[in-house]
């Protein structure tokens, strides 16, 4: 069966892994050389165009479309066993803005889970402008989070009320 699943899919891929479910068998493949820079191997599961999957009495294949399979395996506990929840790194997270020198409206995102606080704490949104974004945010311990995360990234800010910021997505 390896050399056969190699064969369809060429020299250019590497194997993540092979399911086995019921008469099928799903392959999950990557390019070569291709890094995950979130470190979280679910990523990598499933490529552009769905896992590849094979008839394993007919040897019957065909390459899946992501969106159905996601709908119909996609809550499959064979092929996506269920698994803790990957931590990520607050000084990556950290190094990582200061890298690409800006923003993404994830790391606000990232904040709020890094310090256990409640995901609906920042209101954010943007008006007529890519470079910046307002954040009106519910409690006291969100304020000083995210007044302490702007600070320790020498972020461009304006404080317009107690619990409301605008703030420049990139950071000169």
């Amino acid at each position: 069966m390896e050399d056969f699943i190699n064969q369809i899919l060429g020299d250019d891929t590497e194997i993540i892994r092979t399911v086995d479910f019921n008469d099928l068998t799903f392959v999950f493949f990557q390019p070569k050389g291709y890094s995950n820079p979130y470190k979280d191997e679910r990523l990598n599961l499933v490529s552009s165009q769905g896992p590849l999957k094979i008839n394993k009495k007919t040897n019957q294949y065909e390459f899946t479309h992501i969106v159905e399979f996601f709908l119909e395996y996609g809550d499959n506990e064979v092929i996506f066993p269920r698994q803790e929840a990957i931590v990520p790194d607050w000084n990556e997270i950290v190094y990582n803005i200061k890298m690409r020198n800006n923003f993404n409206w994830d790391d606000f995102q990232l904040l709020l889970e890094h310090h256990n606080l409640p995901l609906d704490s920042f209101d954010m949104y943007s008006i007529n402008s890519r470079n910046t974004v307002e954040i009106e945010i519910k409690g006291d311990e969100a304020i000083d989070c995210l007044e302490q995360f702007l600070n320790e990234l020498e972020a461009i800010y304006i404080k317009k009320s107690h619990n409301h910021f605008l703030i420049n997505l990139y950071l000169d």
